[in-house]
């Protein structure tokens, strides 16, 4: 193989989504859109360390979802991107969860039945109260 053609599929590799099956879960590199989000957003200097997201949903999302996600996100964290990974994991139920080295945003079934849980054992439900 020639350096030029060995070169041309690593960089085909590089900026494109790439996915790996694990225990239920899958898991993307968004090289792509990664690469239009920066090309979207001022260079503005900051002090900010730019970070990795994870996106993961109960179900596939859409490129148009994950951008304007990935847009929200930038808008209330001001933060720069280095990577962004999506998982797709049923675990979830449903919703989805937002995670990088600063940031934490959660809205799911999961989280909603572990709250529930949660409260039932703080507080036990007695039968004279039904």
């Amino acid at each position: 193989m020639t350096d030029n053609r060995m070169r041309e599929e690593s960089e085909t590799i590089s900026t494109t989504s790439t996915a790996v099956e694990n225990e239920g879960r899958k898991v993307s590199y968004e090289d792509e859109l990664l690469k239009n989000i920066n090309q979207q957003l001022p260079q503005q200097a900051t002090n900010k360390a730019a970070e990795s997201l994870t996106i993961t949903s109960a179900f596939p999302l859409t490129n148009e979802d994950k951008a304007k996600i990935v847009n929200k996100y930038l808008e209330k964290t001001g933060t720069r991107l280095r990577q962004i990974k999506t998982v797709v994991d049923q675990k979830l139920i449903s919703g989805i969860r937002l995670q990088s080295e600063s940031f934490y945003y959660e809205v799911s079934g999961q989280k909603t039945l572990r709250e529930l849980k949660d409260y039932l054992s703080r507080n036990p439900i007695i039968e004279e109260e039904l």
